[in-house]
Parts: C-alpha cells; sequence; structure tokens
C-alpha cells in the first residue's frame, strides 16, 4: 500500500481539478535503474488495467503495477509547499537501497547497468 500525507492528497486533487482529470486514477510504478537506484513514475490514468492493484489513501484511488508493488508497498508520500529545492512531493520508501548513486558518475543506463 502507499500512504499520502493530507498535504501530498490535497495537492493532487487540486492538479486534478486544474488537469480536468477527476475521474482517474493516481498511478504509481518504479524501475530499478543504476546501481539498484529507484526511478519512480507518478501520473494519472483513466484506465485500469486488468492486473493492477488498487489502493485508497486519503480519498484518492491509486494504481500499482504487481511489479512495481514489490518495490513500492509501504512508501509514503509527502508535499512540502515551499521554494527552491526542498518543497514539492517526497518519497519515503523503506524498500529503496541506501546508495549514493552510481559510483562512476555515468547517466542511468551506463557503465553499472547489468
Amino acid at each position: 500500500m502507499i500512504h499520502l500525507s493530507p498535504q501530498a492528497a490535497q495537492k493532487i486533487l487540486s492538479i486534478k481539478a486544474q488537469e480536468n482529470l477527476e475521474s482517474s486514477y493516481l498511478r504509481f510504478a518504479v524501475e530499478t535503474g543504476c546501481c539498484g537506484n529507484y526511478n519512480y513514475t507518478v501520473g494519472f490514468s483513466s484506465q485500469k488495467n486488468p492486473d493492477d492493484l488498487e489502493f485508497e489513501s486519503e480519498g484518492l484511488k491509486i494504481l500499482v503495477d504487481p511489479q512495481s508493488h514489490i518495490y513500492l508497498d509501504g512508501c509514503s508520500v509527502a508535499f512540502q509547499e515551499q521554494e527552491g529545492e526542498q518543497g514539492g512531493f517526497h518519497i519515503q520508501n523503506p524498500n529503496a537501497p541506501a546508495s549514493a548513486g552510481c559510483p562512476c558518475e555515468e547517466p542511468a543506463g551506463g557503465c553499472c547497468q547489468a
């Protein structure tokens, strides 16, 4: 399950209203990238696939594909209204590896990709 903070849910609902996407789901996905880092994808989807897992948090319906669910189960999403790099959405994922990034500093998909 993915947990949204009340502030994150409020911001997502505001974005859905601005984009006229009130009937859409919030979709999360994750791919493992270079050196095991997680690359998150978050967006809106009007369609639920047959194998999607559906959750609800703070009144928002959330979809996750089964493969991504392995990596996303138990994560939380917060939103902080601030200027600069500290503001915005923050995903806290207890399943994510403690990695400082690729030691060779290659872009994603570079030398460390297995």
